[in-house]
């Protein structure tokens, strides 16, 4: 499981529409981390960011790159 830096305390600060997106950054599933990163690419939200910088620390490069990109 990927650590995305967030707790459920924060959550509260997020827009309720990307707190789906960031939960599913936790996901032990690599497709749903990679479409969780996606989806809050798109959106670019900045109070995302620490969310996003916890991506940065997976196995995956595809997974990085969307991370790096968001940010």
């Amino acid at each position: 499981m990927t650590d995305t830096g967030s707790d459920t305390n924060t959550y509260e600060d997020l827009d309720p529409e990307v707190v789906q997106w960031v939960e599913m950054l936790g996901s032990e599933d690599l497709n749903d981390r990679l479409v969780a990163a996606k989806a809050l690419q798109h959106m670019g939200d900045e109070d995302t960011n620490n969310s996003l910088v916890g991506v940065l620390n997976e196995d995956s490069p595809a997974n990085q790159k969307i991370a790096i990109t968001a940010l």
